[in-house]
């Protein structure tokens, strides 16, 4: 059985907490990702397989350039069909915060940074939506 763990960039602390321990209590691992870490792929992040540095950095870290995702973001790995689906179904009947952008950790989605995938699931939630997340969010840093 694979382990089910959760990936937080860039909530307010107080949404952090309760959000924490919610997936805690629904029997997933959670990590708030510190902003260090953002010029790594989500899979070196979330520590799973063995990711080399993200192709064509320049950077002698071996690090993609850190871009901040613009608004809340969680991914979620290690979680079969039923789980994700009654975690989900759980997190909109509890009093937890609302987190827009959502993404299962995939094959190709794992070697992207925080902030490709933050891109990609803006856009789509533009075209859903017809408005950018996090446009009108004040910036977190302080």
């Amino acid at each position: 059985m694979a382990v089910k763990s959760v990936l937080l960039f860039e909530l307010p602390f107080a949404e952090e907490m309760r959000l924490s321990a919610f997936c805690r209590e629904h029997g997933a691992e959670v990590r708030a990702v510190p902003r260090e870490e953002y010029g790594r792929t989500l899979g070196q992040i979330a520590g799973i397989g063995n990711f080399p540095g993200f192709p064509g950095i320049k950077g002698e870290d071996g690090r993609a350039p850190a871009e901040i995702p613009g608004a809340p973001m969680m991914v979620l790995a290690g979680f079969a069909r039923d789980e994700l689906e009654a975690f989900l179904a759980a997190m909109g009947g509890e009093k937890v915060p609302p987190v827009e952008l959502k993404a299962m950790l995939t094959p190709v989605n794992a070697m992207w940074t925080p902030g490709m995938l933050y891109e990609n699931l803006a856009e789509e939630h533009e075209a859903m939506t017809g408005r950018r997340p996090g446009r009108d969010r004040k910036d977190t840093e302080g």
